[in-house]
């Protein structure tokens, strides 16, 4: 079975945006796990699968043996399109690349999840930012998703200057993606964007896990009525995204609902 088949995962331009993150990892290494993630994105994760881990001669900068022996973590910066003409590009960014667990090193992810399809599944925050993507790839837009902070470490420090590079390579980002609409979720990502000093503006929207984002804010201004379940909630928060982002409420289509109903 290939889960979502019709989206296409870090294919071109992929390649050349990728060379935005050279200021922390070469380029090369990252594709190297991208074909790695493409494969579980599109096949699933193999059983007692561990996260990749950036290969220490993959560092651009010496800062980074820091994280060696810590919890440590670094979102791939993904592009999600598909085979039809492009309408636009919309830029997600997350707060930063958060990491529980005991695996040392800086293990790679994605922006909320996106290479497990458990996740993408699921009708929890994990979903609903699938949905939001698979929504906007299918109305033509393709999708870069990234983090605003680009390296999280547990119990260890950043360093200040580090800290700086990682704001340069998200302005390099945006630079190479040119996105018509940049959207950071959450008060940290708002706030490291406006501390980067991003020469665009940016959609603040709520984080999906945030005690604000409830059933009654995802239904102002709804142009329809939903159910009172779990799936209902998940299509209705969806929804708000899109009308916030674009100022309507991007098509349900066949494909995406039938993702949406075999949702865990």
């Amino acid at each position: 079975m290939k889960y979502d088949a019709d989206i296409l995962f870090n294919h071109a331009p992929w390649e050349d945006l990728i060379a935005s993150q050279d200021l922390l990892f070469k380029p090369e290494a990252l594709a190297a796990i991208s074909d790695g993630l493409r494969m579980d994105f599109h096949e699933g994760h193999a059983q007692g699968r561990n996260m990749p881990v950036v290969p220490t001669e993959a560092y651009a900068n010496d800062l980074l043996a820091t994280f060696d022996n810590h919890v440590a973590g670094y979102d791939l910066p993904c592009l999600l399109s598909a085979d039809r003409p492009t309408r636009g590009r919309v830029m997600f960014c997350a707060q930063d690349p958060l990491r529980n667990g005991v695996q040392t090193g800086i293990t790679v992810g994605t922006f909320f999840g996106i290479d497990s399809d458990y996740l993408r599944q699921s009708r929890r925050h994990y979903g609903v930012l699938w949905q939001l993507i698979r929504r906007c790839v299918e109305n033509g837009y393709d999708v870069w998703v990234t983090d605003a902070m680009k390296l999280y470490a547990k119990e260890a420090p950043i360093d200040p200057h580090l800290y700086d590079i990682c704001g340069k390579v998200l302005l390099r980002e945006v630079e190479l993606f040119k996105p018509d609409h940049v959207v950071a979720f959450g008060n940290r990502a708002r706030h490291l964007l406006d501390r980067f000093n991003l020469k665009k503006p940016v959609l603040h929207e709520r984080h999906p896990t945030a005690r604000g984002s409830s059933a009654a804010w995802a239904k102002e201004g709804a142009a329809r009525r939903y159910c009172e379940t779990p799936q209902g909630r998940l299509e209705a928060k969806v929804d708000r995204y899109c009308r916030d982002i674009f100022g309507l409420e991007l098509p349900l289509s066949t494909s995406s609902a039938s993702h949406m109903s075999a949702a865990r």
